[in-house]
């Protein structure tokens, strides 16, 4: 009888959980075609997975008419290298690649980047994407779209295409059966506490204000911190329901360990640090 119990709770749970993110779905409007030109797009480039020439470029091809700024480590010989390669076969794309000095000790090296990268954004809107992320066009056009609203931050949602190998696999599965009913629900009861870093728009003044990529720059968790810095100068953050797509080789054990230790290190630093329902 207790487990039929905690059985029934446990399938209740998910679907209200589905329930709620079903009516967040149903709830937003549908993207318009944007003016792309507006936003000028950061992205940290770090070489080490074998598709990141492939990604980089599938994102160029997708997201036409924003500038890029890809920032790269100057001792990464192998992304600068891609990237080049990349800039030489679409030279119509406005791209520039900014070789950037190692962070000093205790800054989150992703923060470096797009703080070294802000002053290079001359444009009214500026996103952030991971080097392993793919943003469908309607995607991107609904974070813009929910700027122009008035939204102080918007981020999509993940979904991980799986790469090669079990190991990539098994992350693809982890992401891919638990993002819909973690972030979409949650909207429901109060406003995101946290963003999906892989993934966010934001206006440059409102980042330039408050110096956003720089005065998170030591934390550990930097989606964590910039939606923290947000809320406490009482800004809004949208998450919406469209995905975006996420391609990482993770080629062992090893580096699967490593990547999941991460991603609960940082949960464990939201629910320590957050309460459980927050206004």
């Amino acid at each position: 009888n207790t487990l039929l119990l905690i059985g029934a709770v446990y399938l209740a749970q998910l679907w209200i959980k589905a329930g709620l993110a079903l009516i967040r779905r149903c709830g937003e409007r549908p993207p318009r075609l944007e003016d792309r030109s507006r936003v000028t797009v950061i992205q940290p480039v770090v070489s080490g997975d074998e598709r990141l020439q492939e990604t980089l470029q599938a994102g160029l091809e997708e997201l036409t008419g924003c500038a890029w700024v890809w920032v790269v480590d100057k001792t990464d010989t192998d992304a600068i290298r891609v990237c080049h390669v990349i800039r030489a076969a679409m030279p119509e794309c406005d791209v520039l690649v900014l070789e950037s000095e190692e962070p000093p000790p205790g800054t989150n090296p992703k923060l470096w980047k797009q703080a070294m990268a802000l002053p290079l954004v001359c444009t009214e809107l500026l996103a952030v994407i991971d080097d392993d992320t793919q943003v469908p066009g309607p995607s991107f056009d609904l974070l813009i779209s929910l700027l122009d609203d008035g939204a102080d931050l918007v981020t999509g949602l993940p979904c991980y295409l799986p790469a090669r190998g079990l190991w990539s696999r098994m992350v693809a599965e982890f992401v891919n059966s638990a993002a819909s009913l973690t972030y979409l629900p949650a909207t429901a009861c109060s406003a995101p506490v946290s963003i999906n870093g892989m993934c966010y728009a934001v206006r440059t003044d409102y980042v330039r204000r408050l110096d956003l990529f720089t005065t998170t720059a030591r934390c550990i968790t930097d989606d964590l911190a910039i939606a923290r810095e947000i809320r406490r100068n009482r800004g809004s953050i949208v998450q919406t329901t469209r995905p975006h797509f996420i391609s990482t080789t993770v080629p062992s054990a090893r580096h699967y360990a490593r990547l999941m230790h991460r991603w609960f290190v940082c949960t464990r630093i939201l629910v320590t640090h957050e309460p459980p329902v927050t206004a």
